[in-house]
């Protein structure tokens, strides 16, 4: 039996189960071997948080984007970052270890790489494999190391137990397909595997490796025990943003597929999980929910109330969402429906996104989930190339007309592998200092700067001017406020938030106040909303 310390290098998100690790567990765990999980999202400082709201520029007001928690004592404490590395040695001398892995997204990679480079020395003659999203985008940044032993560049579950399987055997096979290996100075890239079909023979998602923290989830104001499960895998569209493309061209065969589980196995599989590990609620991470054969779909929601009966979240297309659907998911208990927007430009949406859904198509899909009672989010993109400050003030415009429930607006970023990243690229769009700031990665020299550096977030990397930048994180970051106030007060608000002193602040949380009543019914749970309300 091989054992593989698999090392996620996780910094921020907590509250989900990743299906990829999960799914790599279970084949290992099938085949005898054995996984000891480390979990870097354990740890944090007290500078960093659970949201994307960490890193905005005024903290103290009160939070207009989530009701808050009142069983936040649910939640279990996380460790402090000192000790993370003493921890992570610590695993060294309780377990006999024949390799390690490491998983991680662009986002974490100047971290993983910190992480990697302290594991080589403290156990030099152990090798490292590298998996995740970045090292299948940038297989050549992740293997120039000289610390990284192989690359993982696609999926992870049959070349890591072959792997595993040949260390039993007592020599590493060179010629695992998804494998790139260093061996004797030269890499080895063996060819890519097609992708795994779904099949009645998969083990069930492993989740024993996943602590609380990784379960307990908000949602209007409460902490669910939630489980985050998926249909199936592939994506039928093409936007220009997203890292699907690059996964179509890389398995041109699959390009526009999308596997779904059966409804019988999907359904055992969530009543497994629900059962073992006490869910109270779901999350499924399919982005185009509503896209499924109709067929399929009737067949799952006739399952679903009959075996599982727990309240869910999805997300979908706006041009999915129909009466017949809509009605499908009040029966099951959908609580919530998220909805990709990303610009209110129809232009920009067409001829930038690779998305060319028209306004009007929101408009009857948000209307339809209104009068179903379904919430709505609607998700936005910020600093878009070629973006302008009226299109920005227009997001706010359109979530007005469609009374959005939570509007979820993010600065866009220009990620490694999608098609939008080389557009920008090849226009000069891009401040290639910042980038290459941001990206750096060895940005990362000790753990005590853990979140300073390339939470990819923090800042746009597009060239815009500097008040078109100001005016627009202004915006951003105060979506809700101005989504929620009459059009005829905007100028006011805006002189309130460039004042930023004590009297302009007690004003705004005195706003603040009326709005989150407004939109949750009880006053905030912060008590600091201003001397005189």
């Amino acid at each position: 039996m091989a054992s593989m310390l698999l090392v996620h290098c996780n910094r921020l998100v907590s509250g989900v189960q990743y299906p990829g690790i999960s799914s790599i567990a279970a084949f290992v765990k099938r085949a005898g071997h054995r996984v000891i999980f480390f979990d870097t999202a354990h740890y944090t400082d007290s500078r960093s948080m659970e949201s994307y709201s960490a890193y905005r520029d005024i903290k103290t007001r009160i939070d207009l984007e989530f009701k808050g928690i009142k069983n936040k004592q649910l939640m279990p404490s996380k460790k402090p970052i000192d000790i993370l590395l003493w921890d992570l040695e610590n695993e060294f001398a309780k377990n006999r270890i024949d390799i390690i892995g490491f998983s991680s997204f662009s986002d974490d990679w100047p971290f993983a790489l910190f992480l990697i480079k302290k594991v080589h020395a403290i156990e030099p003659n152990l090798p490292i494999i590298v998996g995740g999203i970045h090292a299948i985008v940038s297989p050549e940044q992740v293997i120039k190391h000289d610390e990284v032993s192989m690359v993982c560049v696609g999926e992870g579950e049959m070349p890591i137990v072959e792997l595993l399987n040949s260390i039993d055997a007592g020599r590493i096979d060179l010629n695992i397909r998804n494998l790139w290996i260093r061996h004797e100075g030269k890499i080895i890239q063996n060819p890519r595997r097609p992708l795994l079909a779904f099949s009645e023979n998969l083990p069930m998602l492993d989740w024993s490796l996943y602590s609380g923290i990784h379960f307990y989830f908000p949602f209007d104001g409460k902490l669910y025990r939630r489980g985050s499960v998926f249909m199936g895998r592939g994506c039928p569209y093409s936007c220009s943003f997203c890292i699907n493309n690059f996964i179509k061209k890389i398995y041109p065969k699959e390009q526009g597929r999308t596997y779904l589980k059966s409804v019988e196995y999907l359904i055992k599989e969530i009543v497994f999980l629900k059962n073992n590990y006490n869910l109270e609620f779901l999350r499924f991470w399919d982005q185009t929910f509503l896209a499924m054969p109709k067929g399929y779909l009737s067949e799952f929601a006739k399952a679903y109330n009959k075996e599982v009966r727990l309240p869910f979240t999805i997300e979908t297309m706006a041009q999915t969402v129909t009466h017949e659907n809509a009605k499908m998911l009040v029966t099951m208990g959908c609580q919530s429906v998220s909805v990709g927007v990303e610009t209110s430009n129809e232009n920009l949406r067409k001829n930038i996104l690779n998305k060319p859904i028209k306004n009007e198509v929101y408009d009857r899909c948000f209307k339809i989930l209104s009068e179903y009672g379904l919430r709505k989010v609607a998700n936005f993109m910020f600093f878009l190339p070629h973006q302008t400050l009226d299109d920005m003030w227009e997001d706010v415009s359109m979530c007005k007309r469609w009374g959005i429930d939570h509007p979820s607006a993010r600065i866009f970023y220009p990620y490694r592998g999608t098609q939008l990243r080389e557009y920008c690229l090849n226009n000069d769009l891009l401040d290639l200092d910042l980038l290459e700031r941001i990206e750096n990665e060895n940005a990362i020299g000790e753990i005590g700067n853990l979140n300073e550096n390339h939470v990819t977030f923090q800042d746009t990397v597009l060239k815009f001017d500097n008040k078109l930048k100001e005016e627009g994180r202004r915006l951003l970051d105060n979506f809700i406020l101005f989504q929620e106030t009459e059009e005829s007060a905007y100028v006011d608000v805006r002189k309130l938030l460039i004042k930023n002193d004590m009297d302009s602040n007690d004003a705004l949380r005195r706003m603040e106040r009326q709005i989150y009543i407004k939109r949750f019914k009880e006053e905030p749970l912060t008590a600091n909303y201003g001397m005189n309300c």
